[in-house]
């Protein structure tokens, strides 16, 4: 009788737990096929609901042993999946979509959390590529997809639908694993992305005119908005979902790190803050908030604050294991991390701490488009524009979408004089920043450099007219005595004084159109600023010595009558000829001089020479890469 009752102790432990797969399908002919072999040896039963299907999807369930069942289509994710749960037999259920595939080195593992003792459900970690603007990487989502068959578990939500809620009313229990599922639902080389959040927006407003205090359905649709662009609207959808009862702490977290994201899209960057440290408040130990968090006070000047979030990032980001913490992460981008730290120093001036962060993004990942751009800023920086160059082009060529980069590249290509090429990254960045005044500014430049004056004085004008500098009206001056329009000139070399009190070329450009005008005595008195600004100046002597000359010959000449000025012509006004022509630094050839803080732009053939010494060599100020 004792060994009878052990044997069937024993029987009772060796027996196996089974699993069934519970999927539904519509035309998933190019997926299905990948995803029901993942399973094999791992599921016991497969179960197959088909929406409607009209190629061979069918035709490959049945080819891998499933049992297919049919279902007309409702807008309703949910009740979809129900029909596939209800249709199961086994003790655990597995939820796998076609376009996604079970690790196959957690196969094994997965059978392993197959036990009586274990939890109600586990987390499996949903990993989706992700080919954005600044690299390769994946989005993981952890959800319970794999928990006990039991009739009170169910399906709930048109889209974005979860068990979540059933679990938690029968008083189940979640656990977190490290088994990885691989998705490729969400990269732009698979599937029409617009169609499906279209899609996806669709059924959750549907769900939303159904239920319109369901926190998750605004959270979710936010998440839809975010990813389409529609900042305003995702970020009316977050607030939503976190003034309502019921959003499940993981979500709470995750809706204040993606709102904090959007608020910096918005320029909001003290809220975006805020947020992110509400978001740590609810879950200290999410990564994303320090990274998010850390840009915002980027974009407030707070770099010593900034470099601590990114440090407390980078710490997280090390966390040992496969899974993540909570419900929503993304494999760790230390490359990115560590060249935001850089630019954090950069913008401090600690110019090699900074450079030593680079290379250990690039160390993390030799195509990192931000540590590239981050060595070629401190290659411009230190006057090594040929290595800095190389280094740009090779950011641009890996971040197609990177308009920082696109502009640094051009101003780089400006200081070696490839101005084709400066012109060029010039008009990508502009196709991404149309309205940005650096850039246009720079492409003014570029075309005066390539002898296309009539078009850069349309781009000065617009300058001129949204925000108003003192550059560029003294570009336009400078083109306008370029063409003889001597009034023309003045009037704006006058405009650019009234905004611009520290650059001695207006003043110097003004005084020639003046000496023209035979208004010698307002001549000298810009000169004379021209003076006070640029002392030594060579050229601006020259010019004082000769208007002196003027002067006196003016002052010992009685006032002329008509006859008199007949018979003795006024003195000539300065002449051209004989003038040493600038040649600043990173220029070629002669000809007058425009130029801003830290570039140089010319008028064609300027009919008046600026003083080579009045260029400037101080730093532009731009803040560092974003």
């Amino acid at each position: 009788m004792r060994r009878n009752k052990q044997k069937g102790a024993h029987l009772q432990v060796a027996r196996r737990s089974t699993l069934s797969l519970c999927m539904i399908v519509k035309n998933e002919e190019a997926n299905l096929g990948r995803c029901l072999e993942s399973v094999t040896g791992v599921a016991d039963e497969i179960i197959v609901v088909d929406t409607g299907s009209t190629d061979r999807t069918v035709e490959i369930a049945r080819q891998h042993g499933a049992k297919i069942f049919s279902h007309q289509w409702s807008d309703d994710f949910a009740a979809a999946r129900n029909v596939s749960l209800r249709s199961a037999t086994s003790d655990w259920i597995l939820v796998l979509d076609a376009d996604e595939a079970l690790a196959k080195e957690d196969r094994g593992c997965l059978r392993a959390l197959l036990r009586q003792d274990g939890p109600t459900a586990y987390l499996l970690n949903i990993v989706s590529p992700v080919n954005d603007r600044r690299s390769s990487h994946a989005v993981i989502n952890a959800f319970p997809r794999l928990f006990r068959n039991r009739p009170e578990i169910r399906f709930e939500g048109r889209c974005h639908e979860q068990v979540t809620p059933s679990i938690a009313r029968v008083g189940g229990t979640v656990s977190p694993s490290e088994i990885q599922v691989h998705h490729r639902g969400y990269h732009g080389l698979w599937v029409d992305l617009s169609a499906k959040r279209q899609r996806n927006v669709r059924l959750l407003r549907q769900q939303l005119a159904d239920h319109p205090e369901d926190p998750l359905a605004h959270f979710h649709l936010g998440e839809v908005y975010g990813l389409e662009g529609r900042i305003d609207e995702a970020i009316v959808c977050y607030r939503a979902a976190l003034s309502l009862p019921g959003l499940p702490p993981t979500n709470r977290s995750v809706a204040r790190r993606s709102l904090a994201a959007c608020l910096l899209n918005r320029q909001q960057f003290e809220e975006a803050w805020q947020e992110c440290c509400l978001a740590l408040k609810e879950d200290s130990g999410y990564a994303m908030p320090h990274l998010t968090g850390a840009i915002a006070l980027g974009k407030l000047g707070r770099y010593e604050a900034a470099i601590q979030q990114i440090d407390l990032y980078l710490a997280k980001a090390d966390r040992p294991g496969r899974g993540i913490h909570g419900v929503l992460g993304y494999e760790p981008n230390q490359a990115y991390a560590w060249s935001f730290k850089g630019n954090c120093l950069f913008a401090l001036k600690e110019v090699n701490r900074a450079l030593d962060c680079y290379r250990t993004a690039l160390s993390f990942d030799q195509d990192s488009p931000d540590g590239h751009l981050g060595v070629g800023k401190i290659h411009r920086l230190q006057g090594r524009a040929q290595e800095a160059a190389v280094a740009l082009e090779k950011a641009a060529a890996l971040f197609e979408q990177m308009p920082q980069g696109h502009l640094t590249l051009a101003e780089t290509y400006a200081e070696l004089g490839r101005w084709a090429e400066a012109i060029t990254a010039c008009e990508r960045f502009l196709q991404a920043c149309p309205e940005d005044n650096g850039g246009l500014e720079l492409q003014a430049q570029a075309l005066l450099k390539l002898d296309r004056p009539a078009e850069a004085e349309v781009i000065y004008r617009r300058l001129v007219n949204r925000a108003p500098s003192g550059m560029a009206y003294f570009a336009l001056a400078c083109l306008a005595d370029a063409r003889s329009d001597r009034q023309e000139a003045t009037a704006l070399c006058r405009k650019a004084w009234e905004l611009e009190r520290t650059d001695a070329r207006i003043p110097f450009l003004l005084s020639c159109c003046l000496i023209e005008a035979g208004e010698y005595r307002k001549a000298l008195a810009a000169l004379l600023e021209a003076e006070r600004l640029a002392p030594g100046t060579p050229e601006i002597a020259a010019r004082l010595k000769l208007l002196g000359r003027l002067l006196e010959v003016g002052a010992s000449l009685a006032a002329p009558s008509a006859d008199d000025e007949a018979q003795n012509p006024p003195i000539p006004p300065l002449q051209k000829g004989g003038h040493t022509p600038l040649t600043p630094p990173f220029t070629k050839g002669g000809g007058g001089g425009i130029c801003r803080v830290g570039r140089d732009v010319r008028a064609s053939s300027p009919r008046h020479p600026t003083p080579y010494i009045l260029h400037h060599m101080a730093e532009d100020g731009r803040a560092p890469p974003p």
